[in-house]
């Protein structure tokens, strides 16, 4: 009855405490952390949390997010997209700018970061950083501690080249960079791992100590959701704290997270990540997150003196504290207190009560103490017997053992046995004495408990595994007098922890697709190792079956496995497999082993035991066999083990000769040309079909991997492009389990749509139930989309998607048309980007197209849509701008304004893989004449007009078509039109330029064509040369330019004075780079049967950037018959010494505008001799042209020149001149011009 009051009390105060606990309460919420980089170790905690459910006890649902080197933590937090993340020192320059951020604990009391290079560099300290390339990230990940460190130490990090961060060790072993930016727990071992030895900048030793891996959330999480902070934190601990005590398991958890093994990292580098840790978490001395304020505003102290934030700031806010909590309504604050109050009195009651009641039941135990330790003692001994433990005490005084009976019986020893710790130690096998001495030292002299699964031995030889205890016991003064323990044997489950190991291993092999032999030898290694005086050894019978092969041994030895390759059965102890196992304790005493003991006993070999390896039919498929070098009789234990070994390699080898004829039948099938898929016809659900199989014909028609279609529905590979129609027709034929034969569509990997022609058919079971569908499918695509493909062929440019030159001229039309329909205006933009060619000569033609896609992007971005935008070819843009004011004016503004509008658009950077790069644009205008509209040729004429007028003024500019260019056109026109008239005609004529050596004895000449036109006289090669090249007819010019070249020198080759003389002949790029150019030139040779040696060609710098194979091919062929090549306007291209050197030249010639400027400075002369130099280094002759002054002729002279032209000795002569020249004296070669 007295019990009654208490138990009315006990009920009260729990529902008391059911009513008063704390009133907020939340359900399962999902919360966002945002890691700050990928998955490692080094969030281990956060793992473990998700994984232990310890963020499910709290009621929170946590969503971890892998970062990238483009995803910062803080923006994510701040923005919104994560409630919680890890940072660095960014978060608290973050708070003294003004966000709203607060840290809430320090995971690393010390900041990992550090700056690595390979030790070879010799970079040891931050001195060792001058001058190097030093890959930094821009925000986050240690950029602010590292710039401290620097500046600590006087540094300027101007002196250093900063790489941003690729995050790729590649680059540092690649020597792209010196020093990257890294994690001291990651990277150095990562190195270690490629073969590298790394070297290490860590900031601690110069002054610099900030926190790391600092988790952090905002103030808005910390005001709306007090409790879930605090819920968040609690269970973030005790992740922590489960990851470091389960550090193995939590590295295996790690390595198998998506994308890890990618990165190069196994749970051996994870678990050396979690041991470099400690030093840095230091949970062995502060609490877990420990943050101190006077240390943060340290840190912000070092910052703001360094100059990094500002020297007024404020923290306030800047670290979680519980008192940060929003205030709850003060009636909760009173419910808590009453219910603390409460509590105290109810548990000071109840504990009276109790106390009570102990001193009554005290009494009686004690009086029952004795008889039941007496039998604890008993059933413990039976328990020890049974599980066989026992104990073991080491008196340090007499360092003895004393063990017990059970200890005693273990090692084979007499009970009361004691033996000395040496005798112990002896008494464990050779490679487990270093880990018990060990442990043995440190329990004497620290007090470290232990707790080790080693290996001993028996006196009489027995080996056996135990689970060895021990713990220190001190005496009131806390001195360690003595060591107790225990021993179990646990040699039973160690057997079988190695069976079950063995055979997850080869289970995980075979899912794997390892190969056979692999798992066979892996077999061996595994039960050799569990039994070490044994040989094993695996045999596989032929497919004849009468043949034994040798497979897979290891300690046996090769001369013997060799010996028993391809044995018939029966042979050397293998009898009838079927039967069982055949156990030779002694092969010599053994008659199966008659005719195989000699060979035996030759290797060392005295005993053998064999069992068949059998499938799941009972078929024999091979023979495993143990063999030793003494007599033998296996045991159970070792007759289970490696009958379970066995039966496991039964599998595998059926499975692998499963495999091997599946394989065949797939591989016949992956080869057809038509995609080949098999489904499900589920009876209960005709439309769930899953495909079971689907050969690589569908892969390649479509890029999409085979395996990531296994177990998807067909209808997911055609229901998104295929017509509606034709799915139901497909449905009801798979309803009504009937042939089709339909067309589908699929989608590739680009987006394509690819047409399949589809042949379907169920399959039968012998039942003659539809158990499957078997489809045959057949690519129709170039059939279905010829005409399509050859529309966008036909009119729009491949490159960048605008309509080409062929469409323009419809578009064109079509808006001329509107003009005169609707009387309305247009113009026509002709548009060219500046230093084009430059780009591509520079950076490639990959770079010149990327930079021709942005161009057209921008300019479709400057038009309206009703506008056209075409490109027609190279790097030349058309815009028609369409419904334009009538009034020409007008037309005029609002062209310009386009204009306008379009260089605006070039004057932002264009990226262009990895390059940023500024161009400009020139742009012609033509406005419309809807009075008198000209043909779409002529318009797209005169804004190309207006294009070159733009360029002639400065380039980055417009200009419109005018009357004056129509005046230049017409000229042009008619010009161009006299020219294919002059070539027919044979209106051009050569004159000649003679060339002096430094005797003034001239030693060759330049032919240079001129055109006698009719009625304007004689024109020079500057007013018809580029019209010749633009409009296709320098071919036939300089073909003609050459026959009367080669001409002259048959003429002159019988006149003494003329006889010697080398003419040279310049050759325009597209002349010489025609296919038959070299076929030409030797059919001019044979023609006129001058001497090759007599005719030199003269090359451009310019044309040798493009096509240099093309060009080095044709001189090479060309020096073969004795033809001479010289360079021409040397110094105005863009050649390299390196492009140089290929080339076969014979000559260079000096540039006239180097020797015009030659005597205006010291720089110009420098230039001249530089080019001197570089001839003489390339063992060429060098010849200067344009030649006016003797003080000119002198300097090149006394620089090293050889050979001289120009006015200085005469104009371009006409032949007739040329000739009489010749024969005048030398003296009387200067100054004289006739032509």
């Amino acid at each position: 009855m007295k019990l009654v009051p208490i138990l009315w009390l006990i009920r009260w105060l729990l529902t008391l405490v059911t009513l008063a606990g704390p009133a907020i309460s939340f359900a399962s919420e999902t919360i966002t952390v945002q890691l700050k980089w990928r998955h490692q170790f080094q969030f281990a905690g956060y793992y473990a949390a998700v994984e232990q459910g310890y963020y499910r006890e709290e009621g929170l649902n946590v969503r971890l997010v892998e970062a990238s080197k483009n995803l910062s933590p803080l923006q994510q937090v701040l923005s919104g997209q994560a409630d919680y993340g890890i940072g660095d020192a960014d978060i608290l320059v973050s708070r003294i700018s003004g966000k709203p951020v607060v840290a809430l604990a320090a995971i690393f009391q010390h900041s990992p970061g550090v700056l690595l290079s390979l030790k070879q560099s010799n970079i040891q300290t931050p001195a060792d950083l001058i001058g190097k390339r030093v890959m930094l990230s821009s925000n986050g990940q240690g950029v602010y501690q590292f710039k401290a460190m620097l500046l600590k130490q006087h540094l300027d990090i101007r002196q250093m080249t900063i790489v941003p961060h690729t995050w790729r060790l590649q680059d540092l072993i690649e020597g792209k960079v010196d020093v990257v930016s890294a994690y001291a727990m990651d990277e150095p071992g990562q190195l270690q791992q490629m073969g590298y030895e790394p070297s290490v900048i860590s900031n601690q030793p110069y002054g610099v100590d900030f926190y790391g891996d600092v988790l952090f959330t905002s103030e808005q999480e910390i005001s709306e959701h007090p409790e879930r902070v605090q819920a968040f934190w609690r269970a973030t601990k005790k992740g922590w704290m489960y990851a470091f005590k389960h550090q193995s398991e939590m590295a295996e958890l790690i390595a198998n997270m998506p994308g890890v093994t990618t990165r190069g990292l196994n749970k051996q580098m994870l678990l050396h990540e979690a041991n470099v840790m400690l030093p840095y978490v230091l949970t062995d001395l502060v609490p877990l997150g420990h943050m101190n304020e006077e240390r943060w505003n340290s840190i912000a102290q070092t910052l703001a003196d360094l100059g990094l934030v500002p020297q007024q700031y404020s923290l306030e806010g800047f670290l979680y504290q519980d008192d940060m909590l929003v205030k709850r309504p003060y009636m909760v604050w009173l419910l808590r207190g009453i219910f603390i109050l409460l509590l105290v009195l109810g548990a000071t009651f109840v504990w009276n009560v109790q106390i009570r009641r102990q001193v009554i039941q005290r009494t009686q135990a004690l009086q029952n103490e004795i008889d039941r330790r007496t039998q604890a003692e008993y059933l413990l001994k039976v328990a020890g017997s049974v599980a066989k433990i026992g104990g073991w005490v080491i008196d340090l005084k007499t360092n003895l053992i004393h063990w017990s009976d059970e200890v005693a019986a273990l090692h084979d020893m007499p009970p009361g046995y004691s033996p000395t710790v040496e005798e112990g130690m002896s008494m464990f096998v050779p490679e487990s004495q270093p880990i018990m001495a060990s442990a043995l030292k440190a329990c004497m002299e620290a007090g470290v408990s232990y707790d080790l699964e080693l290996e001993k031995i028996t006196a009489t030889g027995r080996r056996f595994w135990v689970r060895a205890m021990g713990q220190p016991v001190r005496d009131n003064a806390g001195n360690i007098i003595k060591l107790q323990g225990s021993l179990q044997d646990i040699t039973t489950h160690k057997q079988l922890a190695a069976i079950k190991e063995g055979q997850d291993r080869i289970q995980a092999m075979m899912l794997a697709d390892i190969s056979l032999s692999e798992i066979l030898h892996t077999a061996v290694l595994l039960i050799e190792h569990q039994f070490p005086d044994a040989c094993c050894a695996i045999l596989l019978l032929d497919q004849e079956g009468s043949h034994l092969r040798h497979t897979a041994s290891a300690r046996l030895p090769a001369a013997y496995a060799q010996a028993i390759d391809r044995m018939q059965l029966g042979s050397c102890g293998i009898a009838a497999l079927t039967e069982g196992r055949v156990v030779a304790e002694d092969i010599s005493e053994h008659p199966l082993w008659d005719q195989c003991y000699e060979l035996a006993s030759m290797h060392g070999l005295r005993a053998c035991w064999s069992m068949p390896v059998l499938s799941r039919s009972r078929r024999v498929l091979g023979v495993l066999a143990m063999y030793r070098q003494q007599r033998h009789v296996p045991r159970l234990a070792e007759l289970d083990f490696v009958d379970s070994y066995a039966q496991i390699l039964g599998l595998a080898i059926e499975r692998e000769q499963s495999d091997e004829q599946l394989h065949l039948l797939q591989s016949g099938v992956s080869r057809l040309n038509d995609v080949v898929m098999i489904t499900e016809a589920p009876m209960h659900a005709p439309m769930q079909q899953k495909i079971v199989f689907l050969n690589e014909a569908f892969a390649r028609i479509t890029g999409v991997p085979v395996k990531q279609l296994q177990g998807t529905s067909p209808f997911e590979l055609f229901q998104e492009a295929t017509p509606g129609r034709e799915l139901e027709r497909i449905k009801s034929a798979f309803l009504q389990m009937q042939p089709i034969k339909t067309e589908v569509v699929a989608i590739n990997q680009e987006g394509v749509g690819i047409s399949l022609e589809m042949d379907a058919l169920p399959l039968h079971d012998k039942g003659g139930l539809v158990t499957h569908w078997v489809a045959v499918l057949r690519d129709i695509t170039q059939r279905k989309q010829a005409d399509a493909q050859i529309r966008q062929l036909a009119y729009y440019d491949t490159m960048t998607g605008l309509p080409n030159r062929l469409l323009l001229q419809d578009k064109l039309s079509s808006h001329v048309r509107k003009a005169m329909r609707k009387q309305v205006g247009g113009a026509l933009l002709f548009i060219d980007i500046d230093n084009f060619k430059t780009l591509n000569d520079t950076y490639g033609h990959d770079v010149g197209d990327a930079l021709l896609v942005e161009v057209a992007k921008r300019i479709r971005q400057s038009v309206r849509r009703l506008d056209t935008v075409s490109r027609l070819g190279g790097d030349e843009f058309v815009v028609v701008l369409d419904s334009l004011h009538y009034d020409s004016a007008q037309a005029e503004k609002q062209a310009r304004r386009v204009c306008e509008k379009i260089m605006a658009a070039f004057k932002k950077p264009f990226k262009l893989k990895h390059y940023q790069h500024y161009t400009t644009p020139s742009i012609g205008v033509v406005l419309f004449d809807p009075e008198h509209l000209s043909q779409t040729d002529e318009l797209l004429r005169r804004a190309d007009l207006a294009m070159y007028k733009a360029k002639e003024a400065g380039r980055n500019g417009f200009r419109f078509f005018d009357a004056q260019m129509e005046t230049e056109l017409r000229q042009r026109v008619a010009l161009e039109a006299d020219l294919h008239a002059a070539i027919e005609k044979q209106e051009f004529t050569l004159h000649f330029q003679p060339q002096y050596n430094q005797a003034h004895e001239i030693v060759g000449a330049e032919a240079l064509v001129r055109w006698q036109h009719p009625e304007r006289g004689l024109i020079m090669p500057g007013q018809f040369i580029s019209l010749a090249e633009s409009s296709g007819q320098i071919g036939e010019l300089g073909h003609w330019v050459l026959k009367e070249a080669c001409k002259m020198l048959q003429r002159w080759s019988t006149h003494p004075q003329l006889r010697h003389l080398v003419l040279s002949v310049n050759v325009s790029p597209k002349q010489y780079l025609q296919p038959a150019f070299v076929a030409e030139i030797q059919q001019m040779l044979v023609e006129t049967g001058i001497s090759p040696q007599r005719l030199k060609l003269e090359l451009t710098e310019s044309m040798l950037v493009d096509k240099v194979e093309d060009i080095i091919a044709k001189m090479a062929a060309l020096r073969e018959l004795g033809i001479c090549f010289s360079l021409d306007d040397f110094g105005t291209g863009y050649s390299s010494l390196s492009y140089l050197k290929r080339f076969p030249f014979d000559q260079l010639k000096i540039d006239q505008s180097f020797v015009r400027d030659m005597l205006n400075g010291h720089d110009h002369e420098s230039i001249v001799n530089a080019i001197i130099s570089l001839g003489q280094s390339l063992q060429l002759e060098i010849l200067a042209e344009g030649v006016e002054t003797e003080a000119q002729l002198n300097v090149l002279k006394d620089l090293g020149c050889e050979i001289f032209q120009g006015y200085y000795f005469t104009q371009p002569l006409s032949l007739e001149a040329f000739e009489v020249w010749i024969s005048q004296p030398i003296n009387s070669a200067k100054h004289t011009a006739t032509a």
